[in-house]
């Protein structure tokens, strides 16, 4: 990717950090890290960042250094974000859960922010970085979790959210707070086009089945929206009403029973989720959809067999 790459805007007017004031910087620039320098007293890194409306970035140069999201830092953030690493110089070392990469130049990355995870970066690295929130990128539970922290290489789509990214740094580039998170947006867009071009190998190759996978990344987009059936997602895979409900007969089971499937089993890992321990499970019933809590307690027990106080007091002990 380096080679193709956008030029590298001029971060000699970004400060140079050293020591704790890495730790501090980084933190800043994201979500609260671990940061340990190979050399301390030769370290020095630079970085600059940018807010795009929902999403983050930063451009970073540095010396060889160590990153960490340890269990507990994940566990005190209220929101899981998907985070996109684009290495231009240098290598890097990226290990989330059983996956670990290595990443040379050229090469990216996805990984979130709601689970450990750890990054060594050798000398003279230059990489770049998004930090954008989960529901722009609402095939990755479906479709991308196998991608987590693996070294990916550069499609149409990657180059574009690299450049598209860059771009945000320009010196000429007067946008408004609008035009950023345009950018902002448009960056999610394109990482999440090419973790379907990553992950396409695990599409089903029949058409029923693939229009099965649409319905379910259809409603996952629309997880919030309680009026979401089975006519806007008739709408949403370009079907007749008649034809959506053909399908699922196949399956044994109806639209509507599909829908609340999906909104229950995002629910159950909600509930447990440490990263979502301080929310109320009302908040979490709304978050996914359902307009009333009691109907949501009554639903999730008949699908498995406990209220969901109960799983999340369980899961908890």
């Amino acid at each position: 990717m380096a080679s193709d790459a956008a030029p590298w805007p001029d971060q000699d007017q970004a400060p140079a950090f050293g020591g704790h004031a890495w730790l501090e910087a980084v933190s800043a620039g994201f979500l609260p890290l671990e940061v340990q320098p190979w050399r301390p007293r030769e370290f020095w890194g630079r970085i600059s960042t940018r807010e795009l409306g929902p999403a983050r970035v930063a451009l970073v140069s540095s010396q060889a250094h160590t990153v960490r999201r340890t269990a507990p830092l994940a566990a005190r953030s209220e929101h899981n974000y998907l985070k996109a690493l684009w290495m231009v110089e240098g290598r890097c070392q990226v290990e989330q859960g059983a996956h670990q990469s290595l990443l040379e130049a050229g090469q990216w990355a996805v990984y979130e922010t709601g689970r450990p995870y750890s990054i060594q970066f050798a000398d003279d690295a230059r990489f770049a970085v998004a930090l954008l929130p989960m529901e722009l990128c609402a095939d990755w539970c479906s479709l991308g979790q196998h991608l987590c922290a693996q070294a990916l290489g550069p499609d149409p789509a990657s180059r574009g959210a690299f450049h598209t990214l860059i771009s945000a740094f320009e010196h000429a580039l007067g946008a408004s707070a609008a035009g950023f998170d345009a950018l902002g947006r448009a960056t999610a867009l394109l990482v999440a086009e090419s973790l379907r071009i990553h992950g396409a190998p695990q599409l089903a190759p029949d058409r029923h089945a693939r229009r099965l996978q649409d319905a379910h990344r259809l409603v996952e987009r629309h997880l919030s929206d309680p009026d979401f059936g089975p006519q806007t997602l008739a709408e949403g895979l370009h079907l007749s009403l008649r034809s959506v409900y053909a399908l699922f007969r196949t399956q044994g089971t109806s639209p509507v029973a599909f829908i609340q499937h999906i909104r229950l089993e995002h629910c159950r890992r909600a509930l447990t989720n440490p990263a979502l321990a301080t929310r109320s499970i009302t908040e979490i019933a709304l978050a996914h959809g359902f307009a009333d809590s009691a109907h949501f307690s009554r639903l999730f027990k008949a699908q498995y067999g406990v209220t969901p106080r109960g799983w999340r007091g369980a899961e908890i002990v």
